[in-house]
C-alpha cells in the first residue's frame, strides 16, 4: 500500500533558506500541484562578474503538493530560516489516494473527484454510489478470506426466481388463492412498497433445509434480477430473521447491466473462493463457478416474472456433456434448461396441481456433498478444501 504520510523539507543544496510565504494551514485539502510554500535561498554563480569569479544571487523557489491530500501540522512560519543544521521538516501532509468515493466525494479528503471505472470498482450490495480504489478492494478481499479461512468457509451466490422461489402476479392467481380455504402450503403473498399488487411465491421444496445446510459451509449471497424492493421482499419470507443472508443481497438496481451477473460485481479481485447457484448459466456467461440447477416452475406459464428483459434462454446449455453434474437417482435433465415453456393456465384450478416431483425440483442439500456426486461432477465441497488448503498455503 501507498505510504501517504509525505514531510517536505527543503533541499540540502539550497541550505540555508528563508520562508518568505506559506500558502497553506492545518487541515486544508489540496490537490496534486497546489502550491504549499515559497522560499528563498542564495546560489553561488560563476563568471557572473567575471572570468573565475564567483558571486552570490537570491533564488526563489517552492514547494507543491506531490499528490492529493491534507495538511496535518505545520512546523514554520513566514521568515522562518532553514539551515543545514536544523535540516527542519516543514509540515506533515497526509496524501489522500481517494480509496474510498461516495457519490464523487472522497470520503477522507472530501474533494470532490470524477468516479473512474479502472481504477475504483463497487463492491458492495445495496449502495451504488458507493466505490473503492482496486488497491482497497484487494485489501477488504483479503480481509474477507482470512476470515472465511477462520470460519471454514467458501462464498455462495444463489439466485431467486426459480432457483430458491417461483414467483407469479395476476388476476388469475388472485382468483385461485381467494377460492381457497386458505393459503396453501410454502405460497407466501406480499405487495411491493411501489405497488398494491400482491405478489405470490412458492418456496423450493426443502428449501428450509437446503438454507440450514449449506450455511455452515458457506457465506451466502443473493444476486437477483429482481429489482431492489422485491429482492428484500423475498428475503424478508425465506430468511425473516436474516441469518442466511443478512444484508448480502444485490438486486439488479445495483447491478451494473440489465442482462448480466459477473461475479467481479462482489468480489472484484478473487473469484477463487466463490461459488454460484442459478438455474441460468448464460446471464453468468457459462461461469466455470457456476453450478446449475433445473429451473424451478410451480405456477403453470408464469416462467420468470423478472426475466423480461433477459435474453430468450437458449435449449442447449454451451458445455461439455461430459462434464454435466450428475446426482445419482436424478436425471441429467434436471439441469438442463426447459426445452419448452408451459402454456398460460387455462383456469385457477389447474394451478394447484403443478407442483413438481421433489427428485427433481428440490434442492437437495446432499448435490453439495462429494460422497452424492459421480467421480466427474463438480463438487463444491471439494472445491472448498481445495480452495482452503491453497489460500492457508498462501498465508503462511
Amino acid at each position: 500500500m501507498t505510504d501517504n504520510n509525505i514531510k517536505y523539507t527543503i533541499p540540502a543544496r539550497c541550505l540555508p533558506a528563508t520562508i518568505i510565504a506559506l500558502k497553506t494551514s492545518v487541515s486544508t485539502a489540496h490537490s496534486e500541484g497546489d502550491l504549499l510554500v515559497e522560499y528563498e535561498y542564495k546560489e553561488r554563480v560563476e563568471g557572473f562578474v567575471g572570468k573565475g569569479e564567483t558571486s552570490l544571487h537570491a533564488r526563489r523557489a517552492e514547494i507543491r503538493a506531490s499528490k492529493d491530500g491534507i495538511v496535518q501540522k505545520v512546523h514554520v512560519k513566514k521568515n522562518d530560516v532553514i539551515t543545514a543544521e536544523s535540516s527542519q521538516i516543514l509540515m506533515d501532509y497526509e496524501g489522500c489516494d481517494h480509496d474510498t468515493q461516495f457519490d464523487g466525494l472522497c470520503s477522507s479528503c472530501g474533494k470532490t473527484v470524477p468516479m473512474n471505472p479502472k481504477s475504483h470498482v463497487n463492491m458492495t450490495h445495496d449502495a451504488t454510489s458507493l466505490s473503492v480504489s482496486r488497491t482497497e478492494a484487494k485489501r477488504l478481499e483479503h480481509a474477507t478470506v482470512e476470515r472465511l479461512l477462520l470460519e471454514g468457509k467458501l462464498s455462495l451466490i444463489v439466485d431467486l426466481d426459480q432457483t430458491l422461489i417461483h414467483a407469479t402476479v395476476g388476476a388469475a392467481i388472485d382468483e385461485w388463492v381467494k377460492a381457497q380455504d386458505e393459503m396453501p402450503k410454502d405460497i407466501r403473498m406480499f405487495p411491493l412498497p411501489d405497488s398494491p399488487t400482491p405478489y405470490y411465491i412458492k418456496l423450493r421444496p426443502h428449501l428450509e433445509t437446503f438454507l440450514q445446510k449449506v450455511t455452515s459451509l458457506y457465506e451466502l449471497h443473493i444476486y437477483t434480477m429482481g429489482t431492489r424492493n422485491y429482492a428484500s421482499a423475498v428475503a424478508n419470507v425465506i430468511d425473516p430473521d436474516g441469518k442466511f443472508f443478512s444484508q448480502r443481497i444485490l438486486s439488479r438496481d445495483e447491478n451494473s447491466s440489465m442482462t448480466k451477473k459477473t461475479i467481479e460485481r462482489l468480489f472484484p479481485c478473487d473469484t477463487s473462493m466463490v461459488v454460484v447457484i442459478d438455474d441460468r448459466a448464460d446471464v453468468w456467461q457459462y461461469s466455470p463457478n457456476l453450478v446449475k440447477v433445473h429451473p424451478y416452475e410451480y405456477f403453470v406459464g408464469a416462467g420468470d416474472i423478472n426475466a423480461g428483459h433477459l435474453p430468450k434462454q437458449e435449449s442447449i446449455v454451451k458445455s461439455d456433456p461430459s462434464i454435466v453434474p450428475k446426482t445419482p437417482g436424478t436425471s441429467t435433465s434436471t439441469l438442463e434448461p426447459s426445452s419448452s415453456t408451459a402454456e398460460s393456465a387455462s383456469n385457477a384450478e389447474s394451478l394447484n396441481n403443478t407442483e413438481a416431483s421433489p427428485n427433481t425440483e428440490a434442492l437437495q442439500p446432499e448435490a453439495l456433498q462429494p460422497d452424492a456426486l459421480q467421480p466427474e461432477t463438480l463438487q463444491p465441497e471439494a472445491l472448498q478444501t481445495e480452495a482452503l488448503q491453497t489460500e492457508a498455503s498462501k498465508t503462511e
